[in-house]
């Protein structure tokens, strides 16, 4: 019978694991939305069934943003963060390349008052 994996936090540990020495892999969603917002490339991505897997550069900053995101100590702008899940998303379902807005502002500006 195999032994369950170890829980850090809300996390298993099996969830993150190096592949080698210059990649990363991992299955969590959100931390590779985390990383994908701190503009650490993605490699690649793969779809078994419900479950994707993510492969990252490995670096000494994509371990230290990993580090902070595992203690919660992690900040990322708002509305960066959530085009990083929308383009993650996007490529989950669409096996499309991912493609990143960085610099780009998709966000509406209100330039006029609301009356009613």
């Amino acid at each position: 019978m195999p032994v369950p994996p170890l829980r850090c936090m809300r996390y298993t540990t099996t969830e993150i694991f190096k592949m080698n020495t210059n990649t990363f892999k991992t299955q969590d969603f959100w931390l590779s939305a985390y990383l994908i917002s701190c503009n650490v490339p993605l490699q690649r991505h793969e779809r078994s069934g419900k479950l994707s897997t993510f492969w990252f550069e490995e670096s000494p900053r994509t371990q230290g943003l990993v580090d902070s995101y595992y203690k919660l100590t992690a900040r990322i702008e708002p509305s960066n963060f959530g085009r990083s899940i929308r383009s993650l998303k996007r490529v989950m379902n669409d096996h499309a390349p991912l493609t990143t807005t960085t610099g780009t502002n998709t966000d509406v500006k209100h330039t006029e008052g609301f009356s009613l």
